[in-house]
């Protein structure tokens, strides 16, 4: 089945507008940094953010403790 050609170019639109929203959110993220200093941005604000939603009880290990 051949897709109008309409509804082609509709889509290769779309597609490409999704991927400059996406890339302008990873930007921003990153705080416009480029390279290692952006990485190290969006890893700090994904921690933070981590930190904030988790319960506070999440990390206390669950296996039994070996007694020897």
């Amino acid at each position: 089945m051949q897709i109008p050609l309409i509804r082609s170019r509709a889509f290769v639109s779309t597609a490409h507008l999704r991927n400059q929203v996406a890339d302008v959110y990873r930007s921003k993220l990153r705080d416009d940094l480029h390279g290692v200093q952006g990485d190290e941005v969006l890893c700090r604000r994904v921690e933070d953010f981590v930190n904030l939603m988790r319960p506070s009880g999440i990390l206390v290990s669950t296996l039994p403790s070996l007694n020897v």
